[in-house]
C-alpha cells in the first residue's frame, strides 16, 4: 500500500505527533538503533518510541522480561531532554494512503490498534539493502 512519508513528521491526522516528541523519537532513532543489537535492547528501544508517542497512556507491563525493562529505562535514561532534527529520519504513517493488495480493512485496524509512526533513518534503508544482496549473494553461492 502507499501511505503518507514526511520529512519533517507533520503527518495528517495525527496530533499525537509533536514537535517535541517528534525530536525525541528520531533522536533515539538516529543514536541509539545502532545499539539495539539483539531483541531485548530492540524492544526496549521500541518501548521507549512508543512512550514518547502515547505518553502516560503507555506502560510496560509487570509480565514484561527484566532484560527489554532495564534495556527500556536505560533508553529513557539516555533520551532526558535530548531531541534530533525532524528531518534527520523519514516519518512513515501506516494510517495514510491506499492500500494496493485490496488489505485496507487490515490496515485501518492496524493503525487504529497500535497507531504507529516510523521513523526509519537512512542508515537503516542502506543496512536493509545491504541484507537483501548478502543473501542473494548466499543464495547464488548455494545453487552453484
Amino acid at each position: 500500500y502507499t501511505t503518507n512519508v514526511s520529512m519533517n513528521a507533520q503527518l495528517v491526522n495525527r496530533p499525537e505527533i509533536t514537535a517535541i516528541n517528534a525530536g525525541k523519537i528520531a533522536w533515539l532513532v538516529t543514536t541509539q538503533a545502532k545499539t539495539a543489537v539483539n531483541s531485548y535492547l530492540q524492544s526496549g528501544l521500541q518501548a521507549a518510541i512508543w512512550k514518547q508517542v502515547y505518553g502516560d497512556r503507555f506502560e510496560v507491563l509487570a509480565s514484561t522480561s527484566v532484560s527489554i525493562k532495564q534495556a527500556y529505562t536505560n533508553y529513557i535514561n539516555l533520551l532526558g531532554n535530548n531531541a534530533a532534527p525532524l528531518n534527520s529520519v523519514l516519518w512513515l504513517d501506516p494510517r495514510s494512503g491506499t492500500n494496493n493488495q485490496n488489505h485496507a480493512q487490515d490496515q485501518v485496524a492496524w493503525g487504529k490498534n497500535f497507531g504507529l509512526n516510523t521513523p526509519i533513518p537512512a542508515a537503516m534503508w542502506l543496512f536493509g539493502s545491504a541484507i537483501a544482496g548478502v543473501i542473494g549473494l548466499a543464495k547464488r553461492k548455494s545453487a552453484v
